[in-house]
């Protein structure tokens, strides 16, 4: 063999060239055989035999074609040739007369893919969904399966989703979807998608990392908020009489909320306190609250005012915090008839 055969790659053609020479005293008729062993000892490719006819120290050059098959493993291979004597009628060998190999390495076809998040997650809130995708463009030598594995990093742990395969043509590029729930009482902070590109399933032992990338968004808490859209109040009241106040409340947050409403009566040097309510509103919903209340006959003419309060807690002393919203309303007491 007259080359020095170069690493190849798996699918490969490549050419060898060889030389016979008849060191006999006679012209003569050879077999010329030449086959192709992978890392185990398999015939992968087989040249059919040639016959050649070289005069007495004649020196005959010859070339050979020699395609490797897809998906060769890699590793170590050898080319084999032989030189037989003149065969039968059944082409079969009668005599061996000389042998000689080459050895000569398969690497694997270079898989790569560029990966690329699509940019520009917005910032989340629970009960929101998360939906982007992934384009993958395989930069390798040979078509190839990928398998996607998307994961969800949050403030305090990371939640793996199911990979996706795909097989991609070299220079094919193909988007792969996600989306993911963030839960209504999740963490707020950094939340950082990662892709990972993997050649080979999950388990198996030549599952290798080709491409990674990464890319983050905010989670932010759900903004709280109610509004006093209405209050009604008697425009007058007479004083040991009966009065009626009625408020229409909001929520014009992004979160259902409880709330406490606490009103009361101001005017004539005292304040009075009405009893607190308990209301519970959706995002884009009102509630009616009624209250109700007896002026004492002793109650000085005058002007006077309602207000009201929304609030977000209270705490074991009946102490109220977190104000939401107030509003007051003015109306006037007349003394009892006598």
């Amino acid at each position: 063999i007259a080359d020095t055969i170069p690493p190849q790659k798996s699918g490969s053609a490549f050419s060898v060239n060889a030389q016979i020479i008849n060191l006999g005293l006679s012209d003569k008729n050879f077999v010329f055989k030449e086959f192709v062993e992978d890392p185990s000892g398999k015939v992968v490719v087989d040249i059919p035999e040639q016959l050649v006819t070289a005069k007495k120290q004649q020196t005959l050059k010859l070339r050979y074609d020699i395609q490797l098959p897809e998906n060769s493993p890699a590793g170590s291979y050898t080319l084999k040739c032989s030189v037989s004597g003149k065969p039968s009628i059944f082409s079969s060998m009668i005599a061996r007369i000389s042998e000689t190999s080459r050895a000569f390495e398969v690497m694997e076809k270079a898989v790569s893919v560029e990966l690329k998040i699509m940019p520009g997650i917005e910032s989340k809130k629970g009960g929101e969904r998360v939906n982007t995708s992934a384009m993958l463009r395989n930069t390798g030598e040979t078509p190839a399966a990928f398998f996607v594995k998307f994961a969800l990093r949050t403030p305090s742990i990371t939640n793996p989703f199911e990979e996706k395969e795909l097989t991609l043509n070299r220079e094919e590029s193909r988007s792969v979807p996600f989306e993911a729930f963030i839960p209504q009482s999740a963490q707020t902070g950094e939340y950082v998608l990662v892709t990972e590109v993997y050649i080979d399933k999950e388990g198996s032992p030549k599952r290798r990392l080709v491409a990674r990338d990464e890319q983050s968004f905010m989670v932010r808490e759900k903004i709280v908020k109610v509004d006093i859209v209405a209050l009604e109040v008697p425009d007058k009241v007479k004083a040991g009489s009966g009065m009626v106040i009625k408020a229409e409340v909001r929520n014009t947050g992004e979160i259902g909320h409880k709330f406490i409403a606490s009103a009361e009566i101001i005017g004539g040097s005292m304040t009075k306190g009405l009893n607190r309510q308990e209301a519970e509103i959706l995002p884009d919903n009102s509630a009616t609250l009624i209250f109700k209340d007896t002026l004492d006959e002793r109650s000085p003419s005058g002007k006077y005012e309602i207000s009201l309060s929304l609030w977000d807690d209270m705490d074991a002393n009946g102490k109220l915090h977190g104000k939401y919203a107030e509003k007051s309303r003015a109306f006037n007491v007349l003394e009892k008839e006598t």
